[in-house]
């Protein structure tokens, strides 16, 4: 019985409830659960790439956090447009907190071209001003009626790179090839004066503030020094899409300054217990003769998923070390190498010395953590495509004044603008969509809603089993 008690006890040394680190909690910073994080602006907004990163972000990081996210973006518009479907469009309440990105359009540099110098200054100070004026009288009415405003400077537009596909996107989004494209450096430097604006504006009237200008324009230097033709913002020098999304997310994160703990949790194999649990809590946890651990781990977020389309941006950026740090620091390991299992499976090989300095996990695709948070992208994605067809539709609506139950009516206008021989491509591409995708205008809102809906499903947490398997041979 004694030779019997001492096997046992030296194959598995259970830690006790009480010697296991209390789990701590993180919450959001720049929203709360129940809010609405509205995103205002042009088309980089009514595209949703960069919204759809963002919401990505709060998604995974705190699943049992729920936000509505609304797009309120417009493609075409200027400041002067928001203003005027502040109440029909923007609607705001004590639980919303509102984005709002613009500037892209109010530089009117299509209007600047071909002045001379002097000209070209003076009209060009005077749509700065009358922006100016603009962004105040929207800023004034979105504090005072809703929870929060966060004011983002407008992005990039690229007139760097040498874009070996350039393409136009249409007023719909749809991708068409361009035969010519040229650089034209002046327009965003006309656009930084924008920029500079809004981050000033906000500082000195302490408005909470993301300078996204800066943000694209330092990733596409950086880009520059290795490849000249790649992009921080996309192949028409004006539109991100994920890649591009993904630098204006961490721009704003890291401005709102939200946490980049996934979960942070640390062993101590000798004795064995937990001394660290940030964000997750372990249970269970045991050691054999072997020199093997195993244990249970909850966390309460997954790793924010980087897909093919946005690895080159979060290499640039540093987005592990700076929003996504998923970190298993295991001390006093027995042996040399160990393999790691999760939920039976083999996720990976590494040092002791690995597992004492803390491995981010967030780095491997083969977690099962990282697989639904795939899943939630995915998800997420469904609500960006389908909240953008709903845009288009609204739109439209906005543009021709069309009222929505009465689609006779609406077929008769929009048929007006196709044979009108004058009307601009935008136009006509705009009508032809709403000819066909107008009645679906509700279903595409409703699927969306349903893709988020089931986005915070996806994300919730679930126990993994954790084995460090000794593998020193």
């Amino acid at each position: 019985m004694k030779k019997l008690s001492n096997t046992l006890i030296f194959a598995f040394i259970f830690c006790s409830a009480a010697l296991c680190a209390p789990a701590v909690e993180q919450k959001p910073v720049a929203i709360s659960a129940g809010d609405t994080l509205c995103f205002a602006g042009d088309s980089i907004t009514h595209h949703g790439y960069y919204p759809k990163h963002i919401a990505l972000y709060y998604v995974t990081r705190f699943p049992n956090v729920p936000v509505k996210f609304r797009n309120a973006g417009v493609e075409g518009n200027s400041a002067i447009h928001v203003l005027s479907r502040i109440d029909s469009d923007l609607r705001p309440d004590k639980k919303t907190v509102f984005t709002l990105m613009l500037g892209m359009n109010d530089c009117r540099y299509g209007r600047l071209v071909g002045l001379r110098p002097e000209d070209k200054k003076a009209r060009h100070a005077e749509f700065l001003e009358e922006f100016k004026n603009r962004i105040a009288e929207l800023s004034e009415a979105l504090a005072e009626d809703s929870k929060k405003l966060i004011l983002l400077s407008s992005s990039i537009y690229d007139g760097e790179s040498d874009i070996k596909k350039p393409i136009t996107v249409g007023i719909n989004g749809e991708i068409i090839p361009k035969k010519d494209d040229s650089k034209t450096p002046e327009r965003n430097r006309i656009l930084k004066d924008y920029a500079d604006f809004i981050v000033n504006y906000a500082k000195s009237n302490s408005i909470a503030c993301a300078d996204i200008w800066k943000a694209t324009d330092e990733a596409n230097k950086a880009m520059h020094l290795s490849d000249k033709s790649m992009s921080a913002i996309g192949p028409d020098r004006v539109h991100p899409f994920n890649l591009g999304g993904l630098i204006i997310a961490e721009a704003f994160l890291s401005a709102m300054g939200e946490s980049p703990i996934v979960s942070e949790v640390s062993i101590d194999a000798l004795k064995p217990e937990a001394t660290k649990s940030v964000n997750a809590k372990v249970s269970a946890l045991a050691k054999n003769s072997a020199g093997s651990i195993s244990f249970e781990l909850l966390e309460r977020s997954l790793p924010y998923p980087i897909t093919g389309e946005t690895a080159p941006a979060a290499k640039l950026l540093d987005f592990y070390s700076k929003l996504d740090k998923q970190i298993l620091r295991v001390q006093n390991l027995p042996g040399k190498r160990y393999n790691l299992l999760i939920d039976g499976k083999s996720v990976g090989k590494y040092t002791a010395k690995d597992f004492w300095k803390g491995i981010n996990l967030a780095l491997n695709p083969e977690t099962p953590q990282y697989k639904q948070a795939l899943e939630v992208e995915k998800l997420l994605e469904t609500w960006r495509a389908n909240v953008q067809k709903y845009r288009n539709c609204l739109a439209t609506e906005m543009a021709y004044k069309i009222d929505s139950s009465k689609p006779e009516e609406a077929r008769l206008k929009l048929t007006k603008v196709l044979e009108d021989k004058s009307s601009h491509y935008y136009a006509i591409k705009r009508s032809k969509d709403y000819l066909i995708e107008g009645s679906m205008r509700d279903k595409f809102l409703s699927e969306a809603d349903k893709a988020l809906s089931e986005a915070y499903a996806a994300a919730q947490p679930r126990s993994h089993t954790y084995k460090l398997e000794r593998s020193d041979n």
